[in-house]
């Protein structure tokens, strides 16, 4: 998104992604995920609200963060079908 330049925050990322998708008809808005290290539910429920497709817990360790980078990679280039 362009218009985007910094984001503090998810919270606020989710906020205007849910707006411009509303202002633009046009566009194709894929919708985010969350990548966080709150287990809140007041957050959880917060992240999907605003439109988030996944929340995902961030690894404590390094390895973990590793293997979550690599499950996300596999899951774009394996599974996910893109248009033309």
């Amino acid at each position: 998104m362009r218009v985007l330049k910094k984001v503090t925050s998810s919270k606020n990322y989710l906020n205007l992604s849910k707006t411009y998708r509303r202002l633009s008809r046009r566009t194709i808005f894929l919708r985010p995920w969350v990548l966080t290290t709150s287990k809140a539910e007041e957050d959880i429920f917060h992240s999907y609200a605003l439109g988030a497709s996944s929340l995902i817990t961030k690894p404590v360790s390094l390895e973990g963060l590793v293997e979550l980078m690599k499950a996300m990679g596999q899951y774009w280039i394996e599974f996910v079908e893109l248009p033309s």
